[in-house]
């Protein structure tokens, strides 16, 4: 989506003081006794910010008691999603459809969660609804992919991520699911082609260098495996199975 020119910005989490907003936050809370909600909705999303999810809970739960609303409703969900609360997420999400039954950010996180708890068929059901009201979304094509996927129906699976990258072809993560997928089909050529096309779009993730070089290594193509698993452990160096996998085919 283009942004107007006359629109500022968002900053970078890196460049942005969240623990000095924070504290100007807290300072506010201590001494006003107007927009209470406003500011604890504020505190408990600085502290999503800061990864401090228990805390902003609290937050968002002292805002709650002043103003049931579902959009502190979300943020809660999304803090207990972070911290793998999947079922009190769950309840924090379909207390929303309740408030209201066009909320859409709910249902998909719904889809989401169920996918999440390898509930597959659950989450195709209600991506499908999500789908509906905005078929335009590529992120619910990679969420439907996914579940396709787990459910073996792996030529759907591939035609939504192929719908995924029609709506943004830059997006890496759509062309990695799509290479999972090849590879379980037996399809390696373009399992291979799809591992290369995410790292070519630079995604930053060690899986699809490590799983890159388990399909090389499958395929006896060793040294570029450790290739592979070389690029992975730049990302994480920390990855033990990168490390042993590569020290098998090492020379």
């Amino acid at each position: 989506m283009m942004q107007d020119q006359d629109q500022e910005q968002e900053q970078p989490d890196d460049v942005v003081d969240y623990e000095g907003e924070l504290d100007v936050c807290n300072e506010k809370l201590l001494l006003s006794n107007n927009n209470k909600v406003e500011l604890y909705q504020t505190q408990g999303f600085l502290l999503q910010k800061l990864n401090r999810f228990e805390e902003s809970i609290i937050s968002f739960d002292n805002a709650l008691e002043l103003d049931d609303s579902v959009i502190t409703h979300q943020n809660k969900g999304q803090s207990l999603f972070k911290l793998s609360r999947y079922e009190d997420a769950l309840e924090e999400y379909q207390l929303c459809i309740e408030l209201d039954p066009n909320d859409y950010h709910s249902k998909y996180m719904i889809g989401l969660i169920f996918n999440k708890q390898s509930k597959f068929s659950e989450a195709l059901t209600i991506i499908d609804q999500v789908i509906q009201l905005n078929p335009y979304d590529d992120y619910l094509y990679l969420e439907k992919g996914i579940s396709l996927n787990n459910l073996k129906q792996h030529v759907q699976a591939i035609e939504c991520y192929d719908k995924a990258i029609e709506i943004d072809p830059l997006e890496p993560l759509y062309y990695y699911n799509k290479g999972i997928t090849y590879k379980q089909m037996k399809q390696y050529d373009q399992c291979l082609e799809m591992y290369n096309k995410a790292i070519e779009l630079k995604f930053q993730n060690c899986d699809v260098y490590y799983n890159k070089g388990c399909l090389l290594q499958d395929l006896k193509r060793y040294k570029e495996a450790i290739e592979a698993y070389t690029g992975g452990l730049q990302i994480n160096p920390n990855d033990s199975s990168a490390y042993h996998n590569k020290g098998i085919y090492l020379p």
